[in-house]
């Protein structure tokens, strides 16, 4: 491998290949992998996130959804998924 590279040091090629798009369109790649200074250096455990931005769980979400359901005023599941009719055929096809 250091041959490869100083053979294209010597040819006047970059030690290392190219990125194939822009640093910038890396998103949590660049900074980790290529050192490329994050856009916002904010971050938030999903706990902070969700009280910061008054979200719920996932589980608290389904939780509010089966007790909607239990005072019937919650979606039903799937039934827009399986209101189709049979198909009736007049004779076989054989």
């Amino acid at each position: 491998m250091d041959a490869l590279i100083a053979l294209r040091r010597a040819t006047g090629l970059p030690a290392v290949a190219e990125p194939l798009a822009p640093a910038e369109d890396y998103g949590f790649f660049g900074p980790t992998l290529l050192d490329v200074p994050a856009r916002n250096t904010v971050t938030y455990t999903p706990a902070e996130g969700r009280a910061k931005w008054d979200r719920t769980t996932p589980f608290e979400q389904y939780a509010a959804i089966v007790a909607k359901r239990e005072v019937g005023d919650g979606p039903t599941p799937y039934a827009h998924n399986h209101h189709d009719a049979l198909v009736q055929f007049d004779k076989s096809a054989s």
